[in-house]
C-alpha cells in the first residue's frame, strides 16, 4: 500500500486523498481500517485503544459507550 500512484492517463504521480492509502491489488485508492487514520506522508496508522477513526471529524475518538477496540 503506498501513498502515491502513477497515473498513465495524466502521466502524473498522484495522491490519494487524505484518509485513503493506494492499493496496489485493487489499483484504487481506498479507506484505511476503520481504526486508522492517516498520516501526511499518507500511512495509515492506528489509533490508540478504545478509539476509532471518525471520518466526518477526522479524528481519532472515544469507541460509543459500552463498546471497546483493542489495537493489535
Amino acid at each position: 500500500l503506498h501513498p502515491q500512484y502513477f497515473d498513465y492517463t495524466l502521466k502524473l504521480c498522484l495522491s490519494c486523498p487524505n484518509n485513503q492509502i493506494y492499493d496496489i491489488k485493487t489499483e484504487t485508492c481506498r479507506d484505511c481500517e476503520y481504526f486508522q487514520k492517516t498520516l501526511v506522508d499518507g500511512v495509515c496508522t492506528a489509533c490508540s485503544n478504545n478509539e476509532v477513526f471518525n471520518k466526518v471529524s477526522q479524528k481519532c475518538e472515544q469507541c460509543p459507550e459500552n463498546t471497546f477496540y483493542v489495537n493489535g
